[in-house]
């Protein structure tokens, strides 16, 4: 692809059914996500500007038709141009493969990877290095501090080393936007457009405007400022805390048994049972065939 202008958005994951985080009725939801798309399509007539989606349209590869029919609806007179990739959450088993059985083949937009050879659907082949510009969605971190232990994934400058001729890469699946620069070279990745998960309280959910022209790069924030649901959360943080506690019980106590009939066994050498319960417990496993 030659220089262009044009609106860089990824990570929609349209969905029926509301996050567990989110607050709103499934028809509040539905219209909160359209509206946001919405926004984003007034952006981009106002502007003249065609929409580049870098993947995972779709939170499922086979989303409700409705979601679908939806989507179509809302691009039918749109004047300018929807350019879309498929990301891992477009494709049925994240196959590229599988592509025809997927909602993403229904959807509005033209294919990227048909026109330009510096375009990657999720899990196609890598090979081409020589672009200048360059469409990918995968999993990419803006430094190495922001990329959890064990995450896998790259670095933005990881990335812009695996294509030497790249002055500008857009890429989807991170969730968190951000713009990375480094001697003229850009990584642009536009997170999310709506908060799906209470960990991404925080982030601001847009898309960016670029202009490689003019090496122009702008994020535009269509606004999330729904309180989300944190409960969950509550109760993972107390399961986790009552794993650790039996955890440290373990390494305090040295060898501990998970079986139900070796620690049965070593409460009643407590003298403190009850004679009749022993004797019960005796004839139990007496019927049941169960050796001491």
């Amino acid at each position: 692809m030659t220089d262009f202008t044009g609106i860089i958005t990824s990570d929609w994951h349209l969905r029926k059914d509301v996050p567990v985080s989110r607050p709103e009725t499934e028809e509040e939801w539905a219209d909160f996500q359209f509206h946001k798309i919405g926004d984003m399509q007034n952006y981009a007539e106002d502007s003249d500007l065609d929409i580049y989606l870098i993947g995972d349209i779709y939170e499922r590869s086979q989303p409700y038709m409705g979601v679908i029919g939806r989507l179509k609806q809302q691009f039918e007179n749109f004047p300018l141009s929807l350019i879309k990739l498929a990301g891992n959450h477009d494709l049925p088993y994240h196959s590229w493969d599988n592509m025809i059985n997927s909602g993403w083949f229904l959807s509005p937009g033209k294919d990227l990877a048909k026109t330009d050879r510096g375009a990657f659907h999720f899990g196609t082949d890598l090979k081409r290095k020589k672009a200048r510009i360059v469409f990918t969605h995968q999993l990419v971190f803006p430094d190495e501090k922001s990329r959890p232990y064990m995450a896998g994934g790259k670095t933005a400058q990881e990335l812009l080393d695996e294509f030497p001729n790249a002055v500008w890469i857009f890429t989807g699946d991170y969730h968190k936007a951000f713009h990375y620069e480094n001697n003229g070279r850009h990584v642009v990745n536009p997170g999310c457009l709506t908060r799906q998960k209470a960990s991404e309280e925080d982030y601001d959910t847009g898309f960016y405007v670029v202009d490689t022209f003019k090496n122009h790069v702008e994020f535009v924030s269509v606004g999330d400022n729904v309180q989300m649901n944190t409960q969950h959360l509550q109760k993972s943080k107390e399961r986790e805390s009552r794993i650790e506690a039996f955890m440290e019980i373990v390494e305090s106590k040295g060898k501990v048994s998970l079986s139900y009939k070796d620690n049965l066994d070593k409460k009643l050498l407590n003298k403190k049972i009850n004679t009749g319960i022993r004797t019960i417990i005796t004839e139990i496993r007496t019927e049941l065939g169960v050796k001491s």
